[in-house]
C-alpha cells in the first residue's frame, strides 16, 4: 500500500505469486529518493522488484542461487542515495549484495559466521 504524509491511502498494487507485480513474501522495501522509485526485496521469489511512485511495473532482477545477483531469501534492502546502488542483504547466502539501478552486479561481501565481515542470516 502507498500512504501519504498525511497517513490517508493512496493506492495499492500487487498480489500474491510469481509474475511481475506479484509477491511471495515480500519482506523488505526501499525507496529511492532520487527518483521515487519503490525496491521491493520479493523474498521468495528470490528476486528484487522496481515500481515507479505509482506502483507501475519497472523491471526486476535475481533468481535463486549463489552467483551474482542470484538471492537466497533476500530479506533487507536499502538505497545508496549517492549513486542509487540497490543494497540487499542476501539473507541465507549469508552476504550483501550491491547492485546498479539496472540490475547489473557491483559488488558483495560476507561469508557465514561471527567474525569481521561475516554474517549470520543477514536482515
Amino acid at each position: 500500500q502507498i500512504i501519504d504524509c498525511e497517513g490517508r491511502f493512496v493506492s495499492k498494487f500487487g498480489t500474491k505469486g510469481y509474475g511481475n507485480v506479484q509477491f511471495n513474501y515480500p519482506y523488505g522495501v526501499a525507496v529511492n529518493a532520487s527518483n521515487s522509485q519503490i525496491i521491493v526485496a520479493d523474498t521468495y521469489n528470490n528476486r528484487i522488484q522496481i515500481f515507479n511512485c505509482r506502483g507501475q511495473f519497472i523491471r526486476k532482477f535475481g533468481t535463486k542461487g549463489y552467483n551474482d545477483v542470484q538471492f537466497n531469501y533476500p530479506y533487507g534492502i536499502s538505497i545508496n542515495s549517492v549513486n542509487s546502488q540497490v543494497i540487499v542483504a542476501d539473507t541465507y547466502n549469508h552476504r550483501i549484495q550491491i547492485i546498479d539501478c539496472e540490475g547489473r552486479f557491483v559488488s558483495k561481501f560476507g561469508t557465514k559466521g561471527y567474525g569481521n565481515v561475516q554474517f549470520n542470516y543477514p536482515y
